[in-house]
C-alpha cells in the first residue's frame, strides 16, 4: 500500500514545496549588499560624532554608576575583541540570505542609531571611572579608540545594540558545530570587553540590551509586531510611557555622587 500525504501537510513541506525553501530565496547582490553598508556606515559616523560634540558642549552630564563596580579590572587585550566588532559589523551585511532581510537588518540598525540619539538627548551619562593610562602592546589601539571616541553618551552601549542586532545573522549562517560556538564564545567576549576596557558602565549595557530589544520588537512583520505592540500598550498605557522615562532619567542622577 502507497502511503500519502494529506494536501495541507505537503503544501507546508519545504521538501515537498521548494517554494519554502530558504534556499530559493533570492540571492543577495554584493553590490547591494556593500551600498547598505556604506550608508549606514555614513550615517553613524556623522550621528554620532555630531552627538558627542554636543553632549561635550554640555553641562548636565551625570554618571550612572553602582559602586561594586569598582571591583571590575581593566584588562588591556580585551581591546581586541572590543575593536573586532568593526570588522564583524561589515560581516553582518554580507551573510543575509537576501534583500529583504538586509534590508531589515539596515532598518534596524538605523532605527538602533535614532534610539541612541534620544537617549543620549533625554539623558547624558559619561564614563566615571579614571582610566588607566595602557604601556603594552595595545597602548596604540587604545589611543586610537580614545581619539575617535568621547568619554559621553555611555548609554544605551551602542557597542552592545550593534552587538545584539548582528549576533543573529552572524551565527544563522554557521552550521559546524565548534565554529558556531567559537562565534558565540568571540561575540560574548566582545559584550564583556565594553566593561574591561573601559568604555562602560553596567547601566550602559542594560540600556544597549532594552534597544535592541525595541529595535526587533519594532521592525517584527504582520500579526506578531501588532500583538507585542499591543501587549506592550496593555502593560504600559502611552499616557504613562512620559513620566515613566522622566522617572528613570531622575533615578539615575543621585549616581552622580558616587565616588
Amino acid at each position: 500500500m502507497q502511503a500519502t500525504m494529506h494536501p495541507t501537510l505537503a503544501a507546508r513541506s519545504p521538501a515537498l514545496n521548494p517554494t519554502l525553501s530558504p534556499t530559493l530565496s533570492p540571492t543577495l547582490s554584493p553590490a547591494l549588499a556593500t551600498l547598505r553598508l556604506l550608508q549606514v556606515s555614513v550615517i553613524f559616523v556623522a550621528v554620532y560624532a555630531a552627538a558627542n560634540y554636543l553632549t561635550s558642549l554640555r553641562a548636565d552630564i551625570g554618571h550612572g554608576v553602582f559602586d561594586w563596580e569598582r571591583v571590575i579590572p581593566f584588562v588591556e587585550w580585551t581591546v581586541v575583541p572590543y575593536l573586532s566588532i568593526f570588522l564583524l559589523l561589515p560581516l553582518s551585511f554580507f551573510v543575509c540570505r537576501d534583500a529583504e532581510e538586509l534590508h531589515l537588518h539596515t532598518r534596524r540598525m538605523l532605527l538602533a542609531l535614532a534610539l541612541a540619539v534620544a537617549c543620549y538627548a533625554a539623558f547624558p551619562l559619561g564614563f566615571h571611572f579614571t582610566r588607566p593610562q595602557p604601556l603594552g602592546p595595545f597602548a596604540p589601539l587604545f589611543d586610537l579608540l580614545w581619539t575617535v571616541d568621547l568619554p559621553y553618551n555611555r548609554a544605551p552601549s551602542l557597542h552592545i545594540v550593534v552587538l545584539k542586532l548582528m549576533w543573529p545573522r552572524l551565527t544563522a549562517r554557521i552550521t559546524v558545530g565548534w565554529q558556531r560556538v567559537a562565534m558565540h564564545a568571540w561575540l560574548a567576549a566582545i559584550g564583556v570587553s565594553v566593561l574591561t576596557t573601559y568604555q562602560h558602565h553596567v547601566i550602559d549595557i542594560a540600556g544597549g540590551i532594552a534597544v535592541a530589544g525595541a529595535c526587533f520588537m519594532f521592525t517584527q512583520r504582520g500579526e506578531r509586531r501588532a500583538t507585542l505592540l499591543g501587549a506592550l500598550g496593555r502593560v504600559i498605557p502611552a499616557d504613562r510611557l512620559l513620566p515613566l522615562l522622566k522617572a528613570a532619567t531622575a533615578s539615575l542622577r543621585p549616581a552622580t555622587a558616587v565616588r
